[in-house]
């Protein structure tokens, strides 16, 4: 019988058997607050994500018209393996 698949605090395994860790990913539920600048808020809001990590999801959940602020909340992942 093969060997299923498992998650360890070391990572997945069972799925290749010559690697011993594959990657282990956290998310992350991160906030923030950017300048409000359309037209190119996508790739801002893109761009700043990144910088934590990668994005699964994420939306503008307030509108500060008085600040010119947007709030921002987002799901990201990031590596923690010992290889980043």
């Amino acid at each position: 019988m093969k060997e299923r698949p498992s998650l360890t605090p070391e990572g997945i395994v069972g799925c290749f058997p010559d690697a011993a860790v594959i990657m282990t990913l956290t998310t992350h539920l991160i906030t923030l607050d950017l300048p409000l600048l359309p037209p190119n808020l996508v790739e801002r809001v893109e761009g700043e994500l990144q910088a934590w990590g990668t994005p699964l999801r994420w939306a503008i959940t307030a509108v500060d018209r008085e600040r010119q602020t947007v709030h921002l909340e987002a799901v990201i992942t990031r590596s923690a393996s010992p290889h980043g």
